[in-house]
This record gives C-alpha cells, structure tokens and sequence, in this order.
C-alpha cells in the first residue's frame, strides 16, 4: 500500500515528455523496433531467394536458346540421317 502511493506520487511529478519517453521509448520502443527488424530481415530473405529462383529460370536468353535448338536440330538430323530417314 505505502509503495502503491509513492508510486501515483511519483507520476504525479512526470511531464508529458517524461511519460512518452518511458511508454514509447523504454516499454514498447524497445519491442517494436525488434519486430520490424525481424519481420524487414524475412522479407527480405524471401526476396532474395525469390530473385535467385528467378534469376536461374531466366539465366539463358532466346538467343542462347535458339542457338541450342538450332544445334540440336542438326544432331538429330544427323542421327537420322545416318538411321536412313529422310524429310
């Protein structure tokens, strides 16, 4: 009892300053800036990792890709040839 009243004395004696700097800064600052940290750093794991899977996907051009078709069509066309099959 005698400290729950030296306690409302004593925030009687805080200033608007004061009480923001302990509520925001001390108890919740504290928290929610870990959170956000936290939630920034999967995000952008995820983002990165997306890029990545992108960036594999999409690593040859069509020009690479025509180019591989067009030699591959001439080895099968070869082994055909070879087989007896013509066009």
């Amino acid at each position: 009892m005698k400290l729950d009243q030296l306690t409302l004395k004593q925030y009687g004696k805080l200033s608007t300053a004061d009480v923001q700097s302990l509520v925001i800064d001390d108890k919740w600052g504290g928290r929610t800036l870990a959170g956000v940290r936290a939630e920034l750093d999967g995000l952008t794991q995820k983002l990165v990792k997306r890029l990545n899977v992108l960036g594999e996907r999409y690593e040859k051009t069509v020009g690479d890709i025509d180019v591989e078709v067009e030699a591959l069509s001439a080895k099968v066309a070869s082994h055909l040839a070879a087989m007896g099959v013509t066009k």
